[in-house]
């Protein structure tokens, strides 16, 4: 009890002064430049930026680097900077046909083979994959918003899921901590406001242990009445109290998350939140008192808020991009809200000019074996390179007659690797140098076997 009163309070002291604002404006190749066009525009620090890994396939939850390249070259520009990445549980779209089956794969992938270890290479490679780019510090949202259906690992209320997907998450944290032991990712545990009874929650908890941060992700959509949608004849009058009405229900998962958050000693977050204008009229739309109430909440100390998000894209599913960066933005009243309450723009000195994308790829030289050497036929040859990068090199990889045969992620770039026993007559072997921006080179030499 001693242990988790003082991580609370010293949760507590950590986010005291402000949470760390982020932001989702789409994934990689455009979202770190995205990120900071955001920043521009408000006019203030924007630390934090989110992505999702794409869920189709296993290949692409256990590490992609078209994604983690780029956004570790955003996180490395700038001191302070980090990663919230939403990490899913199973692969398959969004989930619609029942609580079992995963959409477009044929793989009887469920949570509790996940639970019981039976994907634990893939989240050991993710591991891996994190730590080679540097991403030692990221948030990961684990399987989030599980409390609704629409995604593999859904375990709503009733499904039977709940404890299969706590232990899936406990066994997804124990394997990438053993797998990178020195690195610090602090794991996110995060519903959305779809559940209702209190106890749920208890029903999907992973335990103290496996869980470093509490989240909730909230949009301006209500269903109660005399929320949304407006009626045809709504004056500023009417809207103000249907929204209103609809603050008083996204209040109670606020506090109820909070305090939830409180009794296991952990600080609250909201992963994603933003206003909403639906197909179906249940968004509040352009709502700059919505945008206030949560700014209030944001900055009250005794609330623990560690960080939020604002989702600033038009979904297919919809429309929450406020800026106005990439269209006319729906929302220019909330707009002006939130540049007032979030951004500095009386500082405008305090902005800075947003880096330069990287477009130079690294140099690098195949130094071992020397030229003019052979290799012996099934044996074991070691192979050198030096390699240069303007702003770094992430690794070098070294290919015996266009297999990859090994790799090196640190000067002197080295590595040994069996040649195989095939009956050929000479072995090419590359060096191919990468940077973080996905950028490479390569040196190729050729050398007679014996």
């Amino acid at each position: 009890m001693l242990k988790t009163a003082l991580s609370f309070l010293f949760a507590i002291s950590s986010v005291a002064a402000a949470a760390e604002l982020g932001v989702y404006r789409w994934d990689a190749p455009t979202g770190p430049a995205n990120v900071d066009a955001f920043r521009l525009w408000l006019g203030a620090p924007v630390p934090l930026a989110e992505a999702f890994e794409a869920r189709e396939t296993w290949d692409a939850i256990s590490g992609a680097a078209w994604q983690l390249g780029p956004w570790s070259q955003w996180v490395r520009a700038a001191s302070g900077r980090n990663l919230i990445l939403g990490v899913p549980m199973l692969p398959g779209p969004e989930n619609r046909s029942g609580p079992d089956q995963v959409l477009g794969t044929s793989d009887d992938v469920s949570l509790d083979k996940c639970a019981a270890g039976q994907y634990d290479a893939y989240w050991r490679n993710l591991a891996n994959q994190l730590a080679y780019y540097g991403l030692h510090w990221a948030y990961l949202r684990l399987g989030w918003e599980m409390d609704g259906s629409w995604y593999a690992w859904g375990a709503p209320k009733g499904s039977g899921r709940e404890a299969a997907y706590a232990g899936c998450f406990r066994r997804v944290v124990e394997t990438m901590r053993a797998a990178q032991p020195a690195n610090q990712w602090k794991f996110v545990w995060n519903p959305t406001a779809t559940w209702t009874d209190p106890a749920w929650l208890n029903a999907v908890w992973p335990g103290d242990a496996y869980v470093d941060v509490v989240g909730l992700d909230l949009y301006d959509q209500s269903w109660a009445a005399n929320t949304y949608p407006y009626p045809s004849t709504c004056d500023s009058a009417c809207r103000l109290s249907r929204q209103q009405t609809a603050w008083n229900g996204h209040a109670w998962y606020l506090q109820a998350l909070r305090d939830f958050a409180r009794a296991h000693g952990k600080p609250f977050a909201l992963p994603e939140w933003g206003l909403y204008t639906r197909p179906d009229g249940h968004g509040g739309g352009d709502n700059a008192y919505y945008i206030e109430k949560m700014q209030q909440f944001i900055a009250d100390p005794a609330n623990a808020v560690l960080f939020h998000v604002y989702f600033d894209v038009k979904a297919p599913d919809g429309d929450h991009h406020i800026s106005g960066l990439d269209a006319v933005s729906a929302f220019p009243q909330s707009a002006a809200k939130f540049k007032q309450l979030f951004g500095v723009v009386s500082a405008p000195t305090t902005v800075q000019t947003a880096p330069p994308p990287d477009m130079t790829p690294p140099s690098v030289y195949l130094s071992r074996p020397t030229a003019g050497s052979t290799i012996r036929r099934s044996s074991t040859v070691t192979m050198e390179a030096s390699a240069s990068d303007n702003v770094g090199v992430v690794r070098v990889e070294f290919t015996v007659n266009g297999r990859v045969a090994c790799r090196a992620t640190a000067s002197p770039y080295r590595c040994s690797a069996s040649v195989g026993s095939n009956r050929v007559s000479s072995y090419v072997l590359t060096a191919r140098a990468l940077d973080a921006a996905g950028h490479s080179a390569t040196h190729s030499r050729t050398y007679a076997a014996r």
